[in-house]
């Protein structure tokens, strides 16, 4: 009887051990809005709805109806798309900050980099609001290169952006910010203006001395209003910095835009061509 007694008591330890792992397991699994009864199509059009709610949720805030009456700034990524998927990473680190207060930045393309990792990023980005700049195709000195090649070097990453994405790109941003007089012929022939960035919030998140802390603390020191920020998608002080950069820059009267928002809002109707544009304030 004794033995029977314990036999009975293992089991329940078991059943019970078991369904509070079970319990435990089932806790970690992301909740899903999509029924399992849902065709394919039915599937995917549900995805495509609620990916066109998050970006209607972003591009019709409030604040946006009165931009005035906030401070502007522009957040730029260079060397895009710096991952493959739309994970766990740092530019998602930083579109999911931007997202979270209300705004959206911009993406610079480089086109070894989009052979590299595909549109899996971009296309995330594109969903959030942002908005992809030409930042040529292969990263050269354009100082290096003739007239004739510095237009391929834009036109031909052009070119694949609007085939892969369906996006037509407005502003180029030279590699390591490199322009002369060639470049801004090129500039003005095919109506792309030149973004470098703020002369005062030069971020270095490229540097490997930099730190979450010093990327940081440059871009809440010298913040401005029609300011653009310089950055890169893959800089791991960025990433790790980004949400308190925004969080503080969005409780000090900061709203975050692409580009085309920030000339827009600033009522600037015709970005100059043919020099090098470092804020909205010109």
């Amino acid at each position: 009887m004794k033995r029977i007694m314990v036999f009975l008591m293992v089991i329940a330890i078991v059943f019970s051990f078991t369904g509070c792992k079970e319990e435990k397991e089932a806790s970690k699994k992301p909740v899903s809005n999509v029924s399992s009864a849902m065709t394919y199509s039915e599937y995917m059009e549900q995805i495509e709805k609620e990916k066109q709610e998050k970006k209607d949720k972003i591009m019709n805030a409030e604040w946006r109806n009165h931009p005035e009456d906030f401070k502007l700034i522009a957040l730029t990524f260079d060397d895009a798309p710096s991952y493959s998927t739309p994970s766990n990473n740092n530019t998602v680190a930083i579109i999911d900050a931007i997202n979270k207060y209300e705004g959206a930045g911009t993406f610079f393309v480089q086109g070894t980099a989009l052979e590299k990792n595909g549109t899996s990023l971009l296309y995330y980005a594109l969903e959030c609001g942002f908005e992809l700049g030409n930042h040529t195709y292969s990263h050269p000195y354009l100082t290096k290169l003739s007239k004739k090649e510095i237009t391929e070097e834009i036109i031909s990453l052009n070119k694949v952006v609007e085939e892969k994405l369906g996006v037509t790109m407005k502003y180029i941003r030279p590699g390591y910010l490199d322009i002369d007089d060639k470049g801004f012929e090129v500039s003005r022939e095919l109506k792309m203006p030149i973004i470098h960035c703020s002369k005062t919030i030069s971020t270095k998140d490229y540097d490997s001395l930099s730190t979450d802390e010093s990327v940081k603390s440059t871009i809440l020191n010298n913040a401005y209003d029609g300011a653009i920020v310089l950055c890169h998608g893959w800089a791991n002080p960025t990433g790790a910095c980004i949400e308190e950069v925004c969080k503080s820059l969005y409780e000090r009267g900061y709203r975050f835009v692409t580009l085309s928002e920030l000339f827009e809002y600033k009522g600037i109707k015709n970005v100059p061509l043919g020099e090098i544009i470092c804020d909205a304030n010109f």
